[in-house]
């Protein structure tokens, strides 16, 4: 009978492989120990619902939202903790037809009420009779001053502004004794300024009058000429 010398070793190896699975089989056993020592409940227990839960059941045991509930109220003293109550959106009623075309001629009239972001929002006040003496003075500056000659604008456009804004010119401390207007020469509109000042009202007259010479000299240049035709027609 032979002996092999490599018997040792392989008993060897083969112990170590049993130790190691003795030890697994063990752990295992104890895992499974460990699992049936837990007891797993039958129900979940969620807690304490709120005092007002928004879910109420009806007649036949279905449980539907409450619309009181949802919203909290702003009048209610106990809904003031925000944790202890669930809010929700109520979904809006839908309007009538006579409200939805108010709300777009609302609409609509906020559009026109000013010129828009690009123009700085600029209002459409109502004209009234001095302001529209004023628009009209703007309009034909440059009648006012025969030393000061503007743009000349477009005379097919007829109609005032819509969109404009009145302010106030406030003089700095170096035009005090230069070209400041003093209180008592201050008007309201400029139709009112224009009357006070002597030299404005001087230029006024002087054009008046050349105006009324000219319009006598073309009436008195048209008179033979009438009379001319008036005598063609009748022969």
């Amino acid at each position: 009978m032979e002996v092999d010398g490599n018997v040792p070793e392989e008993s060897a190896i083969a112990l170590k492989q049993g130790r190691a699975a003795a030890s697994q089989s063990k752990r295992g056993a104890r895992m499974v120990a460990d699992v049936a020592d837990i007891e797993m409940p039958i129900r979940l227990d969620t807690g304490s619902l709120t005092a007002h839960p928004y879910l109420q059941r009806d007649n036949r045991g279905i449980a539907r939202p409450s619309t009181s509930r949802l919203v909290r109220s702003m009048h209610n003293p106990s809904s003031s903790n925000a944790s202890s109550t669930i809010t929700a959106a109520v979904a809006a009623p839908i309007p009538s037809l006579s409200e939805a075309k108010q709300c777009e001629k609302e609409s609509e009239k906020m559009k026109t009420s000013t010129a828009g972001p690009s123009w700085f929002n600029l209002p459409a006040p109502d004209i009234t009779p001095e302001i529209r003496q004023d628009l009209m003075i703007l309009k034909n500056r440059s009648v006012l001053d025969p030393k000061r000659f503007y743009k000349r604008e477009d005379k097919s456009r007829k109609e005032l502004p819509k969109y404009f804004q009145i302010g106030t010119i406030i003089e700095g401390p170096t035009e005090f004794f230069s070209s400041r207007i003093p209180r008592k020469q201050r008007k309201q509109h400029i139709v009112d300024e224009l009357l006070e000042d002597a030299e404005s009202r001087q230029y006024f007259k002087k054009k008046f009058t050349e105006l009324q010479s000219t319009s006598q000299n073309f009436t008195r240049r048209r008179k033979p000429n009438l009379k001319k035709l008036r005598e063609a027609r009748r022969m």
